[in-house]
């Protein structure tokens, strides 16, 4: 059975519209179901998140009292271990704009760059209840997540994208996705995992605190307005092309993608996407190619120039 958490927020960041943020501080008693977030639990023995006040070596305070979110109640974290929580978001009640996850993090994590990072943290999403999942570390369909230190961004020894190794400084992290590209599904889970190999440690692990989920109209990072409609970067490009169109406060997104060689032949597709987003044509010839960009709103050609490393 799963174990389900639900307590109540108390802010309300600015930037957010105030009908559709959603909260966990676990922080009080007093529940607003529509106002908060329900965290579920993966349901193993082996469980190890802990919500309480932190008396630990490194994580001895909460980000706003009297409970945080953390690996194990005391010491370090157990060896041989996999551990989540999740989290979801239903598009469909929501209107246009940035889709933030926000939070508070520390982390301790045992960390080598020699013998790899073998424990760590992942977060991964899913479109499809649960059937498959993508990890958030260099995603294209990701809008932004920034706010941790990069050094604690890396490769795991599974090979998937991770936190890993220590900062135990408060870290305000954001994930942001376009609700326009959401906008096809019927709602978003979001999973935090907890991964340790068999070698016992002595961290202490990964510790959240102040979830938020919210809607906004107003982005943290200023983004710079663009005068023309589609915007490529860089190019000439040695393989990997940034797009992205111009703002928009209603529904904006990209239906499909072309791309052409000099000669007219389709060369690759691409399917719906969000307008801030990142394709990959390293895999073919250098030379001068056609990307035709249909947007809800227009449909454009750009040449695109790709050239060797």
């Amino acid at each position: 059975m799963v174990k389900q958490l639900l307590l109540s927020a108390l802010i309300c960041t600015a930037v957010s519209l105030k009908s559709q943020s959603k909260y966990q501080y676990f922080d009080g008693n007093d529940t607003i179901v529509h106002e908060t977030i329900t965290i579920e639990y993966s349901d193993v023995p082996e469980d190890v998140w802990y919500v309480g006040p932190p008396e630990k070596l490194k994580f001895n305070a909460p980000y706003s009292e009297p409970n945080a979110l953390y690996t194990s109640k005391k010491g370090g974290y157990a060896p041989n271990n996999i551990s989540s929580f999740t989290m979801r978001y239903d598009v469909n009640s929501y209107g246009y704009g940035i889709l933030a996850l926000q939070w508070a993090q520390k982390l301790d994590y045992e960390a080598s760059a020699e013998s790899g990072f073998k424990d760590g943290g992942i977060i991964e999403y899913s479109t499809d209840e649960g059937s498959t999942w993508s990890n958030v570390f260099q995603n294209p369909y990701v809008y932004n997540f920034y706010g941790y230190n990069q050094a604690n961004a890396v490769r795991l020894s599974n090979g998937e994208y991770g936190f890993s190794g220590t900062d135990t400084t408060w870290r305000d992290i954001w994930l942001c996705f376009d609700q326009s590209f959401l906008f096809e599904f019927e709602s978003v889970l979001f999973r935090f995992t907890h991964t340790s190999d068999a070698s016992a440690s002595y961290h202490e692990g990964w510790m959240l605190d102040n979830f938020q989920m919210h809607l906004t109209m107003v982005h943290t990072i200023t983004e710079t307005e663009q005068s023309e409609y589609l915007n490529f970067t860089p190019n000439p490009s040695s393989g990997v092309v940034n797009i992205k169109a111009q703002k928009r406060n209603d529904f904006h997104i990209i239906q499909s993608m072309v791309l052409h060689d000099k000669d007219g032949r389709v060369v690759q597709k691409f399917g719906k996407s969000p307008t801030k987003f990142q394709i990959d044509i390293s895999h073919h010839p250098a030379g001068t190619y056609y990307l035709k960009v249909v947007t809800n709103l227009k449909t454009e050609t750009h040449k695109i120039v790709l050239v060797n490393d």
